[in-house]
């Protein structure tokens, strides 16, 4: 959510009604709230006597998050960018080459 924010949101202002970054700011929140209050007693990891939950984890994940969009740019970084080289012929549409035969002058 931190790549979307940053990539598509935040030239929109905060406002989910203009394109803005609201909404992903609460699904961060709502992340965040359940790592902090943890799995709870129906869980497996509550069963098994696992179970991690509190502010310490809720910063470790926060921490793995941005590591996480980090590591996004950073693959995008390394991607090639592509160059248009003009029309290319597919299997499904030829390439279309101006001639004099097929322009239209009104």
């Amino acid at each position: 959510m931190l790549t979307a924010i940053h990539r598509v949101h935040a030239t929109k202002g905060p406002w989910l009604t203009n394109g803005g970054y609201e909404y992903n700011l609460v699904l961060i929140a709502a992340a965040l709230a359940l790592v902090e209050a943890g799995p709870g007693a129906l869980s497996l990891d509550g069963a098994r006597g696992r179970e991690r939950s509190g502010a310490g984890w809720a910063l470790a994940a926060l921490a793995v998050g941005a590591l996480g969009a980090i590591g996004s740019y950073a693959a995008a970084a390394a991607q090639p960018t592509s160059v248009e080289t003009g029309p290319e012929e597919t299997e499904d549409q030829p390439a279309v080459v101006e001639t004099e035969a097929n322009h239209v002058e009104d």
